[in-house]
């Protein structure tokens, strides 16, 4: 009965907020082994008609570029945010009579851009949320706890409408910015205590945080959830099991963006990433340091087309332990490592990512709470930024730090410098790495 009463809440939020989210749901459960590369290809060369037709920026692109459907796919040029920022958001949009919402990226790799998402994206996107949240273990009317979220998005739910809508969906959110101090951590594990969630969203490092500060404060925890989402941060097994082991819940990876919403899901059986077939044509192409650049088309945003759009992440050239081919859809079998931004590209040309060196090589140094890494490109110098405990010890352990770091990459120029706090971005996530023009 209750899960009858929170799908009516699902497809009556959809009514009030022109989406077809629950209808997508419902979709998937039935059809989603029967996306075949026909019904894919179809999706595709629709999309495009529509594009060459309507909007301004593929109007003359395709001409210029004698783009004349399917077949001419691949010779479509890459498309950017830098491009989009170039040439102006009115050349790409066309709303028509479709609703949509006006997105905005995080701007921590320089200035936010303006994204128009379609109504039908945000509906597929969410339904197959729906759906593979249901193989996770979720049942409509569970509580949901979101611990998430910067000014920009926290602004964005203080709409009555939207306050009421969460709450009748028994979803509540958290904001990433209490985890900043040792108050606001203790407050957030209250609020958890006190909603018993069944279901946690959330940033992966904002969770890792949580993490560490209920294992070191021995903090009781009075809710164990189903399970655990973590997003928008790359998420190491370490942390994962760590996660894991404090919240006594399985934790699963979901991966997308706010301009393309919902690209991809964990297996269930955590076996790779299933990419959502329906709504998603994703290419992977040759990127730097032994990766793959992930290149995506939106087949659902007629409002703003996105055609063999950048989205800036990375995955490793290395395939997963036995990658799960079920009937799910196409499987992304490589890990997902971070943003191609994270690659950083010296003076003398060659380009390095240190990603690896800073995860794996100082999650085991004990003395070290918190790093952030800093490249300061005109002066080609690098700057570790450690919040420490009171085991630290300056001349032993930054030296140990800096051979850490010449084991892989002897000629950088490591600076080191003890912080009170790092914080995080202004949109509530956290950049291991920041690269600055100066």
């Amino acid at each position: 009965m209750k899960s009858i009463i929170y799908q009516t809440v699902y497809w009556l939020n959809d009514i009030l907020r022109h989406r077809s989210v629950y209808k997508k749901y419902r979709f998937y459960q039935k059809n989603y082994a029967r996306f075949t590369i026909n019904y894919r290809e179809e999706k595709l060369a629709k999309l495009l008609q529509y594009a060459g037709q309507y909007i301004p920026y593929y109007r003359k692109l395709f001409k210029d570029n004698k783009i004349e459907g399917i077949k001419d796919f691949n010779d479509i040029p890459i498309l950017t945010k830098n491009i989009i920022k170039k040439t102006g958001l009115e050349k790409f949009t066309y709303p028509e009579n479709r609703k949509y919402d006006v997105v905005k990226t995080s701007g921590t790799t320089g200035q936010p851009t303006t994204f128009w998402v379609d109504s039908e994206s945000i509906s597929a996107a969410f339904g197959a949320q729906l759906f593979f949240w249901e193989k996770y273990g979720y049942k409509f009317g569970d509580r949901i706890v979101n611990l998430w979220g910067g000014a920009a998005y926290l602004q964005s739910i203080r709409n009555l409408k939207k306050r009421v809508l969460k709450k009748i969906k028994n979803e509540f959110t958290i904001p990433s910015h209490l985890l900043n101090t040792e108050a606001g951590l203790n407050q957030a594990v209250i609020l958890l205590n006190q909603i018993k969630p069944q279901v946690i969203t959330a940033y992966s490092y904002s969770l890792y945080q949580l993490s560490q500060y209920i294992y070191h404060t021995k903090t009781r925890l009075s809710f164990r959830p189903k399970f655990i989402i973590t997003t928008a941060e790359t998420i190491t097994l370490d942390q994962r099991q760590f996660i894991e082991n404090v919240f006594g819940a399985p934790t699963y990876d979901q991966y997308g963006s706010n301009e393309v919403l919902g690209i991809a899901f964990e297996c269930p059986n955590k076996t790779g990433y299933h990419i959502h077939v329906e709504h998603i044509w994703l290419e992977l192409l040759p990127g730097p340091q032994n990766t793959y650049r992930i290149i995506v088309t939106d087949l659902d945003n007629y409002v703003m087309p996105l055609i063999r759009y950048e989205t800036g992440d990375i995955v490793l050239k290395q395939l997963l332990n036995n990658p799960c081919y079920d009937h799910f859809g196409d499987i992304l079998p490589f890990p997902i490592v971070g943003r191609l931004f994270d690659i950083i590209q010296l003076p003398s040309g060659e380009e390095v990512n240190l990603m690896p060196t800073l995860i794996a090589g100082l999650k085991t140094e004990s003395y070290i709470e918190k790093f952030q890494l800093h490249y300061y490109k005109r002066q080609n110098t690098f700057e570790l930024q450690i919040v420490v405990n009171s085991s630290y010890q300056p001349t032993r352990h930054n030296e140990r730090i800096i051979n850490i770091f010449k084991e892989n990459y002897s000629d950088i120029q490591l600076n080191i410098k003890v912080v009170n706090a790092l914080l995080p971005e202004s949109n509530g996530k956290f950049k291991l790495i920041k690269v600055h023009e100066t």
